[in-house]
């Protein structure tokens, strides 16, 4: 059995963007929960920062991800992100080992 997938992914939003940037996610949410191996899809934001939300996924395995990179929800959003953004997310996938 293939081990799961977490990934993480940090945005953030230009000023006077983050509700834009939280609109965006909120509609990407749904349909990715949605999805064949998806765990969990869940956005935090930053008690400091408000302009920082992180994404924590967990996914059954890497087709699982790259199947979600390819849905049409994913590249809308992602499309959308693009005027929103500072700078381009920093996106890490990793594993668990403790």
């Amino acid at each position: 059995m293939a081990d799961t997938l977490n990934v993480t992914a940090q945005f953030v939003a230009k000023p006077d963007c983050v509700d834009g940037l939280i609109a965006v996610l909120s509609e990407l949410a749904g349909p990715s929960r949605s999805e064949p191996g998806c765990q969990e899809y869940a956005f935090y934001q930053d008690l400091v920062d408000h302009r920082v939300v992180v994404a924590i996924e967990a996914w059954r395995d890497e087709s699982s991800f790259e199947a979600h990179l390819e849905t049409a929800h994913f590249k809308s959003a992602f499309e959308k992100l693009g005027g929103l953004l500072e700078a381009e997310p920093i996106i890490r996938k990793l594993h668990k080992i403790i």
